[in-house]
């Protein structure tokens, strides 16, 4: 597409940028770097094509719509010229140009406007005023346009060049005016003195600071020869280095001089010729005041010699020692040898253990280093050595000596592994140990310590991040107190060592004084007691529990006296009417009457470790047992929920004991539960597998019956919740818990193989989920099934001995309802005479094992002495007396535990009377 040609009246036409260029001796870019166009037009088409255009002649060439595009690429790329639409769809061309031209980092890039057609000179002029520097008006040709640009840039490019060329001899001309005045300030106002002299020794001049040194004012000064202000001693040496520098040398000798004022001073002279039309005129000096360095050179060599620290200079270019101190002889242990010896015999010197490292270590220079290794002196004694290194460094930065000191520090070492001995027995004391300032900052802190508080020594060290009193935060102040007034405390302490643990220290805490005798820090040695006092706390539970299984055993007989009569009563009353209301009645004061003997028979097991019996128990005959206990029991607004699986699968256990765990659950949820609310009581199977069995201790894989037992109440925090199954632990009043519901529990479930998962969140209430291990045996309804019916007598004659008037009376009842015949006796006296006298009618005695006057044993010896064939049936409370019963007495035949049901006795008795 072909651009038509119109003039353009902004790029002037009587200008020639390489005539220009040449004429000034300016440098032209090549054609091949003809420079980067930014296109700024909302014609897509006529952007593109202007773009092809200067892309093909060589240019770099890339364009953009819009105002707010080109500000955007021009953030990422600086063109060398910006070809500018006047009439753009978000912004108006001039007000962008504007824009542009205050930016300072764009001000210098050329801007030329594009239009169609001609546009009128008061136009023009806003343009330019806005900072444009051109406008190419359209339509024009494709060569017009990259030759209008070229020539623009053209113009650009040598009115820069024209800039560097102007700007570089205005450079100059100030270098060199600069030069000079360097020279003057360099010459009047240098530090050291500064002089000129003729062929015959003559001063020609001489700055301010050759005045100060020489000590003579500028008139006598310049009437002066020069060896006049040099000390006699070195006339001679100076009158030599003056006739070296008259035949074109230059010297350098460090001489004294005579100052005016009487005073002596060293300065450094530094002398050359001066030459002038190729002829030496004279000599150019420079006189540094060495006087104090020298004199601190002096009190330097002073010191090194006498201080106890090695000390040496290493020249880093010849790497010979340019001087060592006696110290450092004395350290090697080579008094006797020359000063300055070789390096390598330094280094042959050192520990062979420690030589490759310290070398890696002097390896880091030129950076200071610090370094500890041992010295072996040529008699074999090793000493240890502490030495340091740094960098010595010329005008130009490099450096060309090392300098070091090294110390002694044996005996700080032997100090230190004896410290480390005994840390090392400190940190492996079982004791925590720590050691306190008196502003209560640690600063020593063991293994022991370590491992009580769960804290690392690096955590604590230089902190105050001391152990907390857990309850009583005076306990702490207190024996800090009495450590600092009385020296030492010896105590317990109860500590918080994170959230919710606590532990039982016993405290020995000492203070320690300097060499003053002024308190100095507190040195304390805390022994972890918590395991101690809790196997105490569980001695005096098992003494407890002892004196408990001690009462029990005294008061089981008495309450299962009172018990026998209501369970046979009960038989006898079911026998004597039909009323399903009463028989309902019986039921329920049967089942009471057994779970009050079978609790009593728990308390005895809890107490002394008695094993229940284990039967095969299908868990949904408990849980209708307990649900109807909780309906008939519990208060009216506490809900009970039953929810269980028809499938629920066998469990191997004591009844007796399940149903204490339910019921105490339950009772505990009610007791949660002061405002009424719902227990929930949900039964499944579930098979546990082994990664849920690691999760939890005491749980074993295989299948499972699950008995959860949920309820809406209080709840408890996260706290409790470890303890609540610890022995006499309680939430409740006083009177109105033990502390022994949960333990129980969870010690029979324990017992069956089995583990129980609890939690709670407070005001939300608390879920018991107890799994119990199935017994998956084929079985039908083990547990609740129909009872046979009971056997009857033949009319034998059995002798019934107890001391209980209603057990005697209601066991004859029972007897005699079943077709036997009964004779009573009281005591064991009472039960001899009447056996001695009808012994060949009795056919079976049935006897309490524990009675006034003679007990149950004593009485079955004597029976067993009449006649050895006598068939004996033993009863008692206590299970345990049926060990002594059979043991003790061979003619038990059998045992019944009381409280004893109908059934019992007469399944009992008829297998007796069976047996020959």
């Amino acid at each position: 597409m072909q651009f038509p040609s119109v003039e353009d009246p902004a790029v002037p036409t009587n200008r020639n940028p390489a005539k220009i260029a040449l004429a000034l001796g300016l440098r032209i870019l090549p054609e091949s770097s003809r420079g980067c166009v930014l296109f700024v037009d909302d014609d897509t088409m006529l952007r593109e094509v202007g773009l092809s255009v200067l892309q093909e002649a060589g240019f770099e060439a890339f364009g953009v719509a819009s105002g707010e595009e080109c500000l955007a690429a021009l953030h990422l790329r600086l063109p060398d010229l910006i070809l500018l639409d006047i009439n753009l769809p978000d912004i108006d061309g001039r007000d962008l140009c504007r824009q542009l031209k205050e930016d300072s980092r764009l001000a210098g890039i050329p801007i030329v406007h594009l239009t169609g057609g001609r546009i009128s000179s008061e136009e023009q002029a806003a343009g330019l005023e806005a900072g444009a520097d051109g406008y190419i008006v359209r339509p024009l040709s494709n060569h017009e346009l990259v030759a209008r640009v070229d020539a623009i840039l053209r113009v650009k490019r040598t009115e820069a060049e024209l800039r560097r060329v102007t700007a570089e001899l205005r450079a100059s001309t100030r270098r060199l005016e600069q030069s000079e005045q360097r020279y003057r300030s360099l010459f009047e106002h240098n530090p050291d003195a500064v002089y000129s002299l003729d062929r015959e020794g003559r001063f020609l001049s001489f700055n301010a600071a050759g005045e100060a040194l020489t000590g003579y004012p500028t008139d006598e000064l310049l009437l002066l020869p020069y060896h006049r202000v040099l000390a006699p001693e070195d006339h001679a040496r100076a009158a030599r280095d003056f006739a070296r520098v008259l035949n074109g040398e230059t010297t350098c000798s460090e001489l004294s001089l005579a100052r005016g004022d009487d005073k002596r001073c060293r300065a450094k002279i530094t002398s050359l010729p001066i030459i002038v039309d190729g002829k030496i005129v004279g000599a150019f000096c420079i006189a540094q005041d060495v006087t104090q360095k020298r004199e601190s050179e002096e009190r330097f060599q002073q010191l090194a010699e006498n201080v106890d620290d090695a000390f040496w200079i290493l020249d880093v270019a010849t790497q010979r020692m340019l001087y060592t101190n006696p110290a450092f002889q004395r350290l090697q242990g080579r008094d006797d040898e020359p000063l300055n010896p070789d390096p390598h015999t330094y280094l042959e010197s050192i520990h062979p253990q420690d030589r490759a490292r310290v070398i890696r270590t002097f390896q880091q220079m030129p950076y200071a280093v610090n370094a500890e290794y041992r010295i072996v002196q040529p008699d074999g004694t090793v000493r240890w050595n502490w030495a340091r290194t740094f960098p010595i460094r010329d005008g130009r930065g490099e450096v060309y000596r090392i300098a070091g000191i090294a110390r002694d520090i044996t005996e700080r070492k032997e100090a230190e592994d004896l410290i480390g001995e005994q840390a090392a027995l400190l940190d492996n004391a079982q004791e925590a140990i720590y050691v306190q300032g008196l502003d209560g900052v640690i600063k020593f802190w063991n293994r022991s310590a370590e491992r009580t508080y769960g804290r690392h020594a690096a955590e604590v060290i230089g902190s105050r991040l001391l152990p907390h009193a857990a309850h009583d935060s005076d306990r702490h102040n207190t024996a800090r107190r009495q450590v600092l007034e009385q020296g030492k405390w010896i105590g317990e302490l109860v500590e918080q060592i994170g959230i919710g643990r606590e532990i039982t220290v016993e405290g020995h805490w000492t203070l320690v004084r300097d060499a003053e005798g002024e308190p100095k820090s507190i040195l304390c040695i805390n022994t972890d007691i918590t395991e101690r006092r809790k196997l105490e706390a569980q001695f005096l539970r098992a003494q407890r529990m002892e004196s408990i299984g001690t009462l029990a055993g005294g008061i089981a007989h008495d309450l299962n006296n009172v018990l026998s009569p209501i369970v046979m009563s009960v038989d006898l009353l079911k026998m004597k009417t039909d009323d399903p209301a009463c028989l309902e009645v019986l039921e329920t004061v049967e089942t009471s009457a057994r779970r009050g003997a079978d609790m009593v028979q728990q308390v005895l097991s809890f107490a002394r470790g008695v094993e229940g019996q284990r039967i095969i128990v299908q868990p949904k005959h408990l849980l209708k047992e307990v649900q109807k206990i909780v309906a008939d029991a519990f208060p009216k607004n506490i809900e009970l929920k039953l929810s269980q699986k028809p499938d629920l699968w066998n469990v191997l256990g004591d009844p007796t004991q399940l149903h204490q765990v339910l019921l105490n659950l339950c009772v505990n949820a009610r007791d949660a539960m002061p405002e009424g609310g719902r227990i929930t009581i949900a039964a499944e199977n579930m098979t546990v597998d082994e990664p849920y069995a690691s999760m939890h201790h005491d749980a074993k894989a295989g299948p499972h019956v699950i008995i959860q037992v949920q309820d809406n109440g209080t709840g408890m925090p996260s706290a409790l919740i470890e303890k609540i199954f610890d022995p006499f632990f309680t939430t409740k009043e006083l009177g109105k818990g033990t502390g022994l519901g949960l333990s129980t529990s969870l010690a029979i479930v324990k017992s069956h193989g089995g583990f129980i998962l609890v939690s709670s969140e407070v005001g939300r209430g608390s879920t018991f989920k107890i799994h119990l291990p199935a017994y998956q045996e084929e079985s039908e309804d083990p547990v609740g099934v129909n009872q046979p019916d009971l056997p009857r007598g033949n009319g034998e004659l059995i002798m019934v001995v107890d001391d209980e008037s209603s057990i005697r009376t209601v066991t004859q009842q029972t007897l005699e309802a079943f077709g036997y015949r009964v004779v009573l006796a009281s005591d064991g006296v009472d039960a001899v005479a009447v056996y001695a006298q009808r012994q060949t009618e009795i056919a079976a005695v049935i006897t309490d094992m524990m009675m006034p006057i003679m007990d149950g044993p004593a009485t079955i010896q004597v029976l067993v002495k009449i006649n050895p064939l006598v068939k004996i049936i033993a009863a008692s409370g206590l299970s345990g007396q049926a060990q002594v019963a059979k043991g003790g007495c061979l003619g038990v035949r059998e045992f019944l535990p009381k409280p004893y049901t109908t059934e019992a006795m007469l399944h009992t008795l008829a297998t007796v009377l069976a047996t020959p």
